[in-house]
């Protein structure tokens, strides 16, 4: 409770440093803070046209883990988010890398029958295209 408590306070004082208003009471988000998605992780900030329309197909699929679905699909966004900031900042070999562990996901869901993918779309051979757009894969 402690640690709740002085995270609170701290961002607050962040908050006030910044000069934006954080309401002391919302729970913070430690998945954030982690680097890890957030459980409503969106397309939306996508600014890489392919990207966000691998993203878009990929929040259309269907994802059937019975315990995990939730955490699958946003793990799969949140690391196409990632490839896109990491395009962004021009560093083009991180962006692969996220390409390739989103590909190496979606073969991995595919195989255990846990994603049902958007009529006529193929998550993995669309990763794959942007990947060669860029250059890669990288050594």
């Amino acid at each position: 409770m402690k640690r709740i408590a002085f995270l609170a306070v701290a961002a607050l004082a962040l908050s006030i440093a910044c000069g934006e208003a954080v309401d002391p009471t919302e729970p913070l988000n430690a998945e954030a803070a982690r680097g890890q998605p957030s459980p409503n992780e969106t397309c939306v900030g996508i600014v890489d046209a392919d990207i966000l329309a691998l993203c878009e197909d990929t929040d259309a699929a269907t994802y059937t883990s019975r315990n995990n679905a939730d955490k699958d699909e946003n793990g799969q966004i949140g690391k196409l988010a990632r490839a896109d900031t990491k395009l962004s900042e021009n560093k083009i070999c991180e962006a692969i890398g996220k390409l390739t562990e989103y590909r190496d996901k979606v073969v991995s869901l595919r195989a255990e029958d846990k994603i049902i993918e958007p009529a006529g779309v193929d998550l993995a051979a669309l990763a794959d295209a942007i990947i060669t757009r860029l250059g890669g894969p990288c050594d």
